[in-house]
C-alpha cells in the first residue's frame, strides 16, 4: 500500500473513532456524551419518578413485602443504596431483578439513570 493510501486509511479510522466517542446514548430524558453526564442526575428529578412508578406498589407507605423495605423517602432509598440493595436487585438482578416478577427488571435507560445516581453519591437535587 502506498504512503498516501496509508495516510487516508489511518485518517479515516481516526475520524471514525472520534465520531464513535462523540456519539450519544439516550438515558432517560438526557442525551449524554460518552461521560453519561452522571453528575447531572439527581434523586428528585430522575430517580424518584422511577421509584414512584415501579416500586411503591410494594415498597410504599404500607409495604406489601415481608420483611418490609419502604422506599417512600429520599433517606429510605439512600439507606438501601448504601447497603448495596438497590444495585444488587435493580442493576445486577442478583438473585432476581426488581420489580419482582418483571423480565429483566426496569428498562435499560432507567437502570442507567439509577446506576449513574448510585455511582455519583446519591444527589438529592
Amino acid at each position: 500500500m502506498s504512503q498516501s493510501k496509508s495516510i487516508i486509511v489511518y485518517t479515516t479510522l481516526a475520524v471514525m473513532l472520534a465520531m464513535g466517542v462523540a456519539c450519544t446514548k439516550e438515558v432517560g430524558k438526557l442525551k449524554p456524551t460518552a461521560t453519561l453526564l452522571c453528575d447531572t442526575i439527581n434523586y428528585t428529578q430522575d430517580v424518584e419518578p422511577i421509584i414512584a412508578k415501579n416500586c411503591l406498589g410494594c415498597h410504599g407507605v404500607t409495604p406489601v413485602m415481608s420483611p418490609p423495605i419502604p422506599l417512600t423517602s429520599y433517606q429510605e432509598v439512600v439507606t438501601q443504596a448504601e447497603n448495596g440493595e438497590i444495585y444488587k436487585y435493580v442493576i445486577q438482578g442478583s438473585p432476581y431483578f426488581m420489580p419482582k416478577g418483571s423480565t429483566g427488571g426496569l428498562p435499560q435507560n432507567e437502570k442507567d439513570l439509577i446506576n449513574c445516581w448510585l455511582q455519583n453519591g446519591y444527589k438529592k437535587n
